[in-house]
């Protein structure tokens, strides 16, 4: 088994995007507008690429705690445990730190990890203009002018000033605004990766997102792992190679993400589900599927 580390973390970067309830490109929008600012400041590429794939996790703590403080902790724990540089922890553990110090541990000025502000900043933004059904006008632009004023003392000139330049070009916010290539990323912020993960690394993730998907529900807890385990099973009683084996774990691993779209007031429920609750049950296979 080998997958391109851009089309894995790409994917599952969606599946965030959904636990979260965010518009359903937060992770993709944080991404190009970290990318583009990490150019503007003068990045190297090695860094910008780095850059690109903890913006696509920086929420991967999400759906495990909606206290923030917990989530930066847990989100830099579960990329401990992941194939990704050490330094990529620290830079989530810290993506909620303000310049003027009034973020969540304090930390302030420089003494916190520029990506982690680029991030920051970039997540706030589409926090703000994330959901705007609004057409790109000078309205708008003005919107973001505004809201650029209303931030400045919490992020450092470096970046304000990087922003404030990108926005002078009007294809930045036109492609942040272009609903119709949000999804997949303006070619603008494409990345020179080949780097490919073997079953061993691929599983490390599947394991990770399993967990996610399992913590959501009291009542599936583990779940995930439990029909892991028989498909491998059922695969080698059948005869199945060891590949398809493999590929069955990963599978059982991975069949419910799509629940990740499911409200946990439906999945907690006690007693028999509403027609309308079923509904948004059978969903979950779809959104698995556009996933994956």
């Amino acid at each position: 088994m080998i997958i391109g580390r851009h089309s894995l973390i790409f994917g599952l970067s969606y599946a965030l995007d959904i636990a979260g309830g965010n518009n359903l490109s937060h992770s993709k929008s944080t991404a190009y507008l970290s990318v583009m600012i990490g150019r503007e400041i003068g990045m190297c590429e090695d860094a910008i690429i780095e850059l690109y794939y903890t913006a696509l996790l920086h929420d991967i703590a999400v759906s495990n705690s909606y206290e923030m403080v917990s989530h930066c902790i847990e989100g830099a724990e579960m990329l401990s445990k992941l194939p990704h540089p050490e330094k990529t922890e620290k830079i989530v553990y810290y993506h909620h730190e303000y310049f003027d110090g009034s973020g969540l541990f304090g930390l302030s000025g420089n003494d916190i990890p520029i990506e982690s502000q680029i991030i920051c900043f970039a997540s706030a933004f589409d926090d703000e203009f994330g959901k705007s059904a609004d057409d790109f006008d000078r309205a708008l632009y003005l919107k973001v002018c505004d809201w650029i004023e209303a931030v400045r003392h919490l992020f450092s000139n470096q970046i304000i000033n990087a922003f404030e330049e990108l926005i002078k070009r009007e294809y930045i916010l036109l492609d942040y605004f272009n609903y119709e290539t949000k999804y997949k990323l303006s070619k603008r912020v494409v990345v020179d990766d080949d780097v490919y993960y073997d079953y061993g690394d691929v599983e490390k993730y599947a394991q990770c997102f399993a967990d996610i998907i399992d913590r959501k529900s009291p009542f599936t807890f583990t779940h995930s792992q439990g029909i892991a385990n028989l498909a491998k099973k059922a695969a080698a009683y059948l005869g199945y190679d060891t590949s398809t084996q493999n590929e069955m774990y990963i599978s059982g691993l991975l069949h419910d993400i799509g629940k990740l779209s499911v409200s946990v007031d439906i999945l907690h429920k006690n007693g028999k589900l509403t027609p309308e609750e079923r509904f948004e049950i059978n969903k979950h296979t779809y959104y698995s599927r556009k996933i994956l």
